[in-house]
């Protein structure tokens, strides 16, 4: 039976604290990723007969890993923005897990099709890939994201799912605005080739920008 210490609980949701734990948070990985950036540079210069300042990196990097890392994991966010502890909730939470988890599995594939290329490079390019890093890939995403996507719509509240349309709505109507415009330009000579990865990030960044700002409104 729920309480009225339980609605005075949920009804204590601040957007503000929201926002600045996950801002701090992400303040505190980056000072792990830094940390892991020195610990791996002096183990890699070590073992091609690196010097003194290799182990002094590896000095300095792994109690930085260790402790920023041990509070990174203890303030880990909700990134749920306030769902309830509730089975509905706690499968909103396995979705996010789930998402993180595609985004990774189909980078993957991409990260190791080329040896010789950093991480980075082979992201954020045009370049042609092998074919079945390639296709699978392509496989994880076109099996993965279908289930997601209704999985999600399923499982969202009502607030949730106006949000989400909110968002998808200011996504297509910038990407139907940003997309002629940039074509065009490029055949008048005036824009470079259009990029459709370009086009695809900055809407799905202004779409998630725009359901956060509707799901805190």
């Amino acid at each position: 039976m729920t309480t009225p210490d339980q609605f005075e609980e949920e009804a204590e949701f601040s957007h503000t604290r929201y926002w600045l734990h996950l801002i701090g948070w992400s303040v505190l990985l980056t000072v792990v990723l830094i940390g892991g950036i020195l610990v791996g540079v002096g183990l890699k210069n070590l073992l091609n007969g690196g010097d003194t300042s290799d182990i002094l990196f590896v000095v300095i990097g792994t109690p930085i890993v260790a402790v920023s890392g041990y509070f990174c994991w203890r303030w880990f966010p909700d990134f749920t923005m306030g769902e309830p502890h509730t089975a509905r909730g706690n499968r909103i939470r396995w979705l996010l897990v789930a998402v993180v988890g595609v985004g990774i599995a189909t980078a993957f594939p991409i990260i190791l099709s080329d040896s010789e290329q950093r991480a980075t490079e082979i992201l954020f390019s045009n370049g042609p890939m092998p074919f079945w890093p390639a296709i699978t890939a392509i496989s994880i995403w076109a099996i993965a994201m279908p289930f997601l996507i209704l999985f999600g719509r399923r499982n969202s509240d009502e607030h949730g799912r106006a949000a989400g349309d909110f968002g998808m709505m200011v996504g297509f109507q910038v990407f139907g605005y940003a997309a002629p415009i940039w074509w065009m330009g490029w055949r008048a000579e005036v824009f470079p080739q259009p990029d459709v990865m370009i086009l695809f990030i900055v809407t799905g960044v202004i779409s998630s920008i725009a359901t956060l700002w509707k799901r805190s409104s």
